[in-house]
């Protein structure tokens, strides 16, 4: 039974929840648990964390174009995931385990509890039909109890037995996000899933304000005081509070800490040499090493955007395909255009010691135009890998 049904059936019987002890903090998250800073692909009741390699498919109802389910896939293993309402202090996961099992041997299948790193699973070979054959294949599935919501997850591939391989999807179960709502619904109803909104890039609305507000500080505090030690101090604090403030949300340091370090550099050196402008230098390096990558890369006609884009959708045999390998072309001169678009506007500014319009156009030219660029490449991208996922949908 891997079927994508809509609703659980059940009767009236109350059941405890079942989840692993330690889901409030390792997963699978609740939206009141997750941080609200998580770079993750927002499909409405579920939120996806991404992972190097692994590809995602929404599972459509043709009938309707209801989105019903999402399956994960990471080196031939899958994972198909539904969440489901359920009441606030009772759980399902108990009685539609048996539910599974009383179905998987109506069908000629074998079945047996097992206990995993979930709970309680169910572990089955189903009778499937390949051609004019007939075989079996391995399926675990795994439910989650959590408040107010049960998430069913359906495994098969070589996670199905495979250890290392099962891992690896564990890890991706637990990554997930349950966006229960506030919406009433009978329990055992599907909540509702949908395709990712157009061009969404996924943690970069939760980074934008500190990725802006460093320079922004910079400008308004040089442009009111024309001094440099204040100018160069605001943006090491404003960052500084960025981390306390991840620290009280409990999301990740690294971004930040990382920031506060590039920030803190950057102000090192302004104060060493006594000029406001030099607060930019290190900026312009960045731009020229990844211009230089770029270029180099595209050089010996390995464009450098084919391999980020095809380890971020799990294809390695990118350069294979003559639409992927011409869009990693065309996405590689995008991108240093940009960084070169920076340089030719920004040093001049900087030669001229006109630190103002330079701090206004670094803030202009950061991530608007790094979220611009990244959306134009999204579509590029979106017209391969979209049309060859249609089909599966």
């Amino acid at each position: 039974m891997t079927d994508t049904s809509t609703t659980l059936t059940g009767g009236d019987e109350e059941y405890p929840k079942s989840a692993p002890v330690d889901r409030e903090i390792n997963g699978p998250l609740d939206e009141t648990e997750a941080g609200s800073i998580r770079p993750s692909v927002d499909l409405g009741a579920l939120r996806i964390e991404p992972k190097r390699g692994m590809q995602l498919r929404l599972e459509i109802d043709k009938n309707n174009n209801r989105v019903i389910a999402v399956t994960l896939e990471h080196d031939g293993s899958t994972v198909q995931l539904q969440p489901f309402a359920a009441p606030r202090s009772s759980g399902l996961w108990h009685e539609i385990r048996a539910q599974i099992m009383e179905q998987v041997r109506k069908q000629g299948g074998t079945v047996s509890e097992t206990e995993g790193p979930f709970g309680p699973e169910v572990s089955a070979k189903v009778p499937v039909q390949t051609g004019g054959s007939f075989g079996t294949r391995n399926v675990r599935f795994i439910g989650v109890d959590g408040p107010r919501w049960f998430l069913r997850a359906v495994i098969g591939g070589p996670a199905a037995t495979n250890p290392e391989a099962a891992d690896i999807i564990h890890s991706m179960i637990r990554r997930v996000v349950v966006v229960r709502g506030n919406t009433p619904l009978p329990p055992r109803d599907l909540l509702p899933l949908r395709v990712p909104p157009t061009g969404e890039t996924p943690g970069v609305e939760g980074k934008s304000v500190e990725s802006l507000a460093p320079g922004l500080g910079f400008l308004i505090t040089f442009t009111v005081t024309g001094e440099l030690v204040p100018s160069v101090t605001a943006p090491v604090a404003l960052s500084v509070v960025f981390i306390v403030v991840r620290l009280l949300q409990k999301t990740a340091l690294m971004p930040a800490v990382a920031g506060l370090i590039g920030i803190g550099a950057s102000a090192g050196i302004a104060l060493w040499s006594g000029r406001a402008e030099d607060n930019f230098l290190l900026g312009f390096g960045a731009n020229v090493l990844w211009l230089t990558a770029l270029l180099i890369s595209l050089l010996i006609r390995r464009p450098l955007l084919g391999y980020l884009a095809g380890s971020l959708a799990g294809d390695p045999q990118w350069r294979d395909q003559p639409g992927t390998k011409h869009i990693a072309v065309v996405a590689t001169w995008l991108w240093a255009g940009l960084f070169a678009l920076r340089l030719v506007v920004q040093v001049p500014l900087y030669l001229s010691a006109s630190i103002g319009a330079l701090a206004a156009a670094k803030l202009i030219m950061g991530l608007p135009l790094y979220a611009a660029w990244l959306w134009v490449t999204w579509l590029l991208y979106r017209a391969v890998y979209g049309s060859r996922a249609s089909p599966a949908r």
